[in-house]
């Protein structure tokens, strides 16, 4: 009788282990859901009003871990450079006034290295922006860190490509 009872509360613990483990997220899960996320809050369309826009692009900023640093290269488009919370706020603020609608997208997202605090992605970035038919597209790499158990954009760069 004791064995059985050990045997069923070993058993019904296993299964709650194993049902706990597949309701939370792998650490790549939690990646893919950051960058996407990253994307649709880019590609929010600005409110035209002060606070709201700049809600969004705080909300843009949360993405970041302290000290990141982007620098891009796309064709056909300005630079972007930010390495301070407040000059990419203030970028993505002002890059919202001037825009009527731009469309983010991060396509074939490969992780490179995947360690338990940091990560390396990389990732095809395509940017459409509203009323020009240019469709622009650059080879991303996304540096993380993990910081008290969430995951942060540490760097942004150019994949280095041959052409």
């Amino acid at each position: 009788m004791k064995w059985s009872k050990l045997l069923l509360v070993l058993a019904l613990g296993a299964a709650a282990f194993a049902g706990l483990r597949g309701c939370l997220p792998s650490d790549q899960k939690r990646i893919l859901r950051l960058l996407t996320s990253l994307a649709e809050d880019v590609s929010a369309p600005a409110q035209g009003r002060t606070l709201a826009d700049l809600a969004a692009a705080n909300r843009v900023a949360d993405h970041f871990a302290p000290g990141f640093q982007i620098q891009v290269t796309v064709p056909g488009a300005p630079d972007v450079a930010a390495s301070d919370r407040a000059e990419l706020i203030q970028t993505i603020v002002a890059a919202k006034g001037r825009t009527r609608q731009v469309e983010v997208r991060f396509l074939d997202s490969q992780t490179v290295e995947l360690g338990p605090a940091s990560a390396v992605i990389e990732a095809t970035a395509q940017a459409q922006v509203s009323g020009d038919p240019e469709l622009y597209v650059a080879e991303i790499r996304f540096t993380l860190v993990k910081l008290e158990g969430r995951w942060r954009v540490r760097q942004v760069e150019n994949v280095p490509t041959f052409e």
